[in-house]
């Protein structure tokens, strides 16, 4: 945990944890739906995915949701449109013709087994990458750094996804404007394990977030952290008692290549 908290310091109120994101229930015996859901402003990045949660001391494979009605509205100054999700592999639904705007709001309803589950979720503002460099913080391990104007006019949350060679890297990355509101931000994207050296390809998403998402994946990271003696399911905006969570992302990316 040393390197955690080291981590912690030096990336301006950015989080770290080592576990996997979504797939997991951290404390239920019994099966529940779980649904990632995620309205991208990026073209083809929007999808629900439905699973059944198993209990947390099993290691086995989440079995998919088929078979259920998946809608999402969108609501953008009083105009309701409304895409059907279709299910392109098991557990899995898509509508090609769903790409998120900024500040329109998203209802998700998802039918399961006679049962509706439904969340809100409004697009923040795209926040753009403005610059890119790898730097050296532990002897001879590099990791990726992201810059980026955070928006004074308005309260920011971000999570970032980073590939390491097409590999996503496990690691939850967030950050909010809480002590950096209107300023330029570096993010560091590194856990002292996921370094990267000459000839990496490196693929970073910053993703603007409510603060439901937020708080989501925070609390994820403390459950799912050495120092949480009892796991308890995190808060979501999903209702009926579903696990996971619903979000409408602004996503900025970079690809580039560690020279």
């Amino acid at each position: 945990m040393k390197r955690i908290f080291f981590l912690m310091a030096i990336l301006s109120f950015s989080l770290i944890s080592c576990e996997k994101e979504i797939d997991i229930d951290l404390n239920e015996a019994e099966q529940k739906i779980v649904i990632e859901g995620i309205v991208s402003n990026q073209e083809g990045k929007s999808f629900v995915k439905l699973t059944k949660s198993i209990p947390f001391d099993e290691s086995s494979i989440y079995p998919a949701v088929s078979g259920a009605s998946v809608v999402i509205e969108e609501v953008i100054n009083g105009v309701v449109t409304t895409y059907n999700l279709i299910e392109e592999s098991a557990g899995r639904y898509t509508n090609s013709d769903l790409i998120g705007q900024s500040g329109a709001t998203y209802r998700l309803q998802v039918i399961s087994d006679g049962t509706a589950y439904e969340a809100l979720s409004t697009m923040p503002t795209e926040v753009a990458i403005a610059d890119y460099f790898v730097e050296e913080f532990f002897a001879d391990q590099y990791f990726p750094n992201v810059v980026f104007l955070d928006p004074a006019e308005e309260t920011n949350n971000y999570r970032f996804k980073l590939w390491i060679n097409g590999e996503v890297v496990e690691t939850i990355f967030l950050q909010d404007d809480t002590f950096s509101n209107g300023t330029i931000n570096t993010s560091i994207l590194g856990d002292g394990e996921n370094d990267v050296a000459i000839g990496d390809t490196v693929d970073i998403e910053l993703r603007a977030i409510d603060r439901a998402t937020y708080d989501y994946f925070f609390a994820l990271s403390q459950n799912v952290s050495e120092q949480t003696a009892a796991p308890a399911n995190p808060k979501t905006n999903l209702s009926n008692g579903a696990l996971g969570y619903f979000s409408a992302e602004a996503s900025n990316a970079v690809n580039f290549i560690v020279e």
